[in-house]
C-alpha cells in the first residue's frame, strides 16, 4: 500500500499524530546484575536501526521496490519499535488517560494527541504494482485535483467497503486462509529459491487526508503513528518520500516534522 498526504496523512488501521519525545524500550537484565546479554541485543537493535535510516537530500531514499523482494527490509526511516509513550500537558491529564484501557478517559485528552482515523479519506486503488508505477507520481504528488479518488471511511479494510444499497464496491477480493499464504496457486508460480511478492495480482491502495497542527504544537517534533496496516506502504507528507514499513498490525511511527508546512 502506498499512502499520501497533503499535510498530511494515509494509513488503514488507526492513525494518530503526536507531539513529544519518542522514547525508546529499554531491555531488563534477567538477574539484575550481568546485563552483558541484554546489552548485546540492544546494540543489535541500535545497529539495525541505524541501518533503516537512509535519507537522500532531506528525503527517504528508498526505491519503491523494497516490498517485492526485499525481505530483509522491514523499515526505512521509521522510529525504533517501542512500547506506546503519549506526551501530555501535565502529570494529572496523564495518570487519569491511563488509569484504565475500561474507561472513556484516554489520550484525546492530551494537548498533544491527535487522532486522524474515525473519519473519511481520500480512497483510490490499482490491480496490480506496474499500474501502480504509471500513476505514482500523479497521485503521491502534494496537490492532486483529478477524480480518481472517492471517500472511504478509515479504519476499514477496502475488501469490505459497500455501497449505500449494501452491496460490496469489490475494490479487492477478500480472502480467507489460515493455512497458506493467499496468492499459492492462485495467481503465479511460486521460486521458492528467489521469493518475491506477487505481481500479477497485487493490489496497491492509495489513501489521502489533510490536517491542521494545533497553535500549542508549535516548536515541538510530531510523529505520525500507523497502528495497523498491511502489509508494505510508503508514506509521502506534503509530496515528500518520508519512510517505508511492513511488518503488519504492527506499531509504526515516523518523524514527519521536517515535512510538514
Amino acid at each position: 500500500m502506498k499512502p499520501v498526504w497533503k499535510r498530511t496523512v494515509a494509513l488503514t488501521l488507526a492513525t494518530a499524530l503526536t507531539a513529544g519525545l519518542v522514547i525508546p524500550a529499554m531491555a531488563a537484565s534477567n538477574n539484575g546484575t550481568d546485563t552483558s546479554v541484554y546489552d548485546k541485543v540492544l546494540g543489535i537493535r541500535k545497529e539495525h536501526y541505524n541501518d533503516s535510516i537512509k535519507l537522500s537530500g532531506g528525503e527517504a531514499d528508498f526505491t519503491g521496490e523494497e516490498w517485492l523482494d526485499q525481505s530483509e527490509v522491514i523499515g526505512i526511516n521509521r522510529e525504533q519499535a517501542k512500547s506506546q509513550f503519549i506526551s501530555y500537558q501535565d502529570a494529572d491529564t496523564a495518570l487519569a488517560a491511563e488509569k484504565s484501557v475500561l474507561d472513556e478517559v484516554g489520550p484525546e485528552t492530551s494537548d498533544y494527541y491527535k487522532l486522524l482515523s474515525g473519519t473519511q479519506w481520500d480512497f483510490t486503488m490499482v490491480k496490480t504494482p506496474a499500474e501502480a508505477e504509471k500513476v505514482d507520481a500523479e497521485y503521491l504528488a502534494k496537490d492532486y485535483s483529478g477524480d480518481a479518488f472517492q471517500k472511504e471511511y478509515v479504519p476499514q479494510a477496502w475488501q469490505t467497503y459497500r455501497n449505500e444499497d449494501g452491496t460490496f464496491k469489490y475494490f479487492d477480493e477478500p480472502i480467507y486462509t489460515n493455512v497458506a499464504l493467499p496468492w499459492f496457486g492462485n495467481f503465479e508460480t511460486t521460486n521458492y529459491q528467489t521469493p518475491k511478492a506477487p505481481e500479477t495480482y497485487n493490489p496497491v491502495g492509495y489513501y489521502r487526508t489533510s490536517f491542521t497542527l494545533p497553535e500549542g504544537w508549535d516548536g515541538r517534533e510530531v510523529f505520525i503513528s500507523f497502528q495497523s496496516v498491511e502489509s508494505a506502504y510508503y508514506l509521502y507528507v506534503n509530496g515528500h518520500k518520508v519512510g517505508y514499513s511492513t511488518d503488519s498490525f504492527t506499531a509504526h511511527d515516523f518523524n514527519i516534522t521536517p515535512y510538514l508546512n
